[in-house]
């Protein structure tokens, strides 16, 4: 049986990056997305929402774990 690590506090090497994980080419949107919201932020006041819909499965999950090693790394 396999099990999944949920813990947050995982290790930085079982972190998922676009460079290991991307099989969709998602790297270019989540560079647009991290765009949007650094340009969206000074006129969010206090709080911004963004939604990220898809079908169970489609792999939202894995894109946001990559794309907060994108942010990690930018710093």
């Amino acid at each position: 049986m396999v099990s999944r690590q949920t813990d947050k506090n995982s290790s930085e090497t079982d972190a998922k990056t676009f460079a290991d994980f991307d099989l969709l080419g998602l790297e270019q949107f989540g560079d647009r997305l991290k765009n949007h919201v650094v340009a969206e932020h000074p006129f969010a006041d206090g709080s911004l929402v963004i939604s990220l819909d898809g079908r169970f499965g489609c792999g939202k999950t894995c894109f946001l774990e990559m794309f907060e090693q994108q942010l990690k790394k930018a710093g």
